[in-house]
């Protein structure tokens, strides 16, 4: 009698286990079934394999995409094309009322920050190199062009204020880049006419000198004779060393005139 109590006391405590909801451990039996129905043997694909089961892969992914009806796919074309011409696109700003130090390599670096700058031209004088104080900027995006011009303008740089303006394409002249990305050197206008001035005359350039200076001379004597002034304009002195055909291409010959 007293074992069979016992093999009743067991299977009412496996009984109020399943009560209270705790997992029962299985059966090591059990375990060794399972581990061997989840393992699965390896097999090795050869290449031309290996090629079909990404082509299956790449259509079934296709079927898997939303088709398109003609219309829709009209307008992503469209969209498509509008944004890559929107994006190759330069755009071009002007600036005016630019301060003195304001220059080219100032500029470029400053307005680098809202894009990549591809031309910049400096308006300066021809004879002084002195800066005229309006500039043209090109970016390669419309849009960062659009932006700084939207910045920059009525904006306060150094006591001046900028006006900075967007410029359509239709409206930028060719010749607005001549000379653009380049350091402008100033041309020695004085050094060069005083060298030219200064240099040594040939034999032919001295009598194409008397000759302007004989016509001026006669030139003035008809004008006093017309106004009634009568006046004898003094004589050309040297004339008489011009015309000698020994004249040498070293030698200094100058013009003086007597004063009256």
């Amino acid at each position: 009698m007293p074992p069979q109590k016992k093999k009743r006391v067991i299977a009412e405590v496996v009984d109020s286990s399943d009560e209270e909801g705790d997992v029962p451990v299985p059966t090591p039996s059990a375990k060794k079934t399972d581990d061997f129905k989840s393992n699965k043997p390896l097999v090795l694909l050869n290449d031309e394999q290996r090629t079909e089961m990404r082509a299956l892969a790449e259509a079934a992914k296709k079927a898997a995409e939303p088709v398109l009806t003609k219309n829709q796919q009209k307008k992503a074309n469209k969209k498509a094309k509008k944004s890559v011409a929107t994006a190759s696109v330069p755009g071009v700003i002007w600036l005016s009322r630019i301060p003195h130090g304001f220059y080219e390599q100032e500029m470029e670096s400053y307005f680098s920050q809202f894009g990549e700058v591809t031309r910049l031209r400096l308006s300066r004088s021809k004879k002084t190199g002195a800066s005229k104080h309006y500039a043209f900027v090109e970016f390669a995006a419309e849009e960062a062009a659009k932006i700084a011009a939207e910045t920059m303008d009525n904006y306060l740089l150094s006591n001046c204020i900028l006006k900075c303006k967007f410029v359509e394409a239709e409206k930028v002249h060719p010749d607005t880049w001549k000379g653009a990305s380049r350091k402008f050197k100033v041309v020695p206008y004085a050094k060069i006419e005083r060298a030219k001035h200064n240099k040594t005359k040939t034999p032919e350039e001295l009598a194409a000198q008397v000759e302007r200076i004989k016509k001026a001379h006669s030139k003035k004597a008809k004008r006093l004779q017309e106004l009634g002034i009568d006046y004898e304009l003094p004589a050309i002195l040297g004339e008489s060393a011009w015309e000698a055909p020994q004249v040498s291409v070293t030698q200094e010959v100058t013009v003086v005139a007597t004063e009256s």
